[in-house]
């Protein structure tokens, strides 16, 4: 068992309440957040959870490690790091367009990253397990060109969660 399939839903409802506040969902700025892979629809930019953003790597989605809490118990500590982008699909192809598509980017990832340091157990801490926390430990932006859709910027970053089962 593995407490990934309680935090995606919460990143997703936490990412979604950070990110409303600067860009309102009836807004032409309007952020969407996915679990997993865009399967369908036509955002400029989203956020995905569960997903890098290339869309020619493996679509790893959570990366585990457990252990044993100590000899002869039943507990386990796990650790997993939650795979995420925030992606810009705008279009935009001259020097300036994608520096401000980046610019939008990390903005948006500061705002994401303020809230998991804000609420570090995303609402899962005691009594539910005796710990949880989630931070961000690394990202990376990156500049693919898409064949069939220009450039698209985005800014791949994991969400690292500790906690015992």
């Amino acid at each position: 068992m593995s407490r990934a399939g309680i935090v995606l839903p919460r990143l997703r409802d936490t990412f979604r309440t950070a990110l409303e506040v600067e860009y309102p969902p009836d807004s032409d700025g309007a952020v969407d957040v996915y679990l997993g892979p865009l399967v369908s629809g036509d955002p400029d930019d989203a956020v995905f959870i569960g997903y890098d953003g290339d869309p020619l790597g493996d679509f790893e989605c959570v990366r585990h490690t457990q252990v044993w809490g100590a000899i002869g118990q039943k507990a386990r500590d796990e650790e997993f790091d939650v795979l995420c982008c925030i992606m810009n699909r705008s279009g935009q192809t001259d020097a300036d367009g994608v520096a401000g598509c980046f610019d939008r980017l990390y903005r948006m990832f500061t705002l994401m990253a303020n809230s998991i340091h804000a609420n570090p157990s995303l609402g899962l801490g005691p009594p539910t397990t005796p710990y949880m926390t989630a931070d961000i430990r690394n990202f990376g932006a990156y500049m693919p060109l898409m064949e069939s859709a220009d450039v698209q910027p985005r800014l791949s970053f994991n969400v690292h969660v500790r906690t015992r089962m």
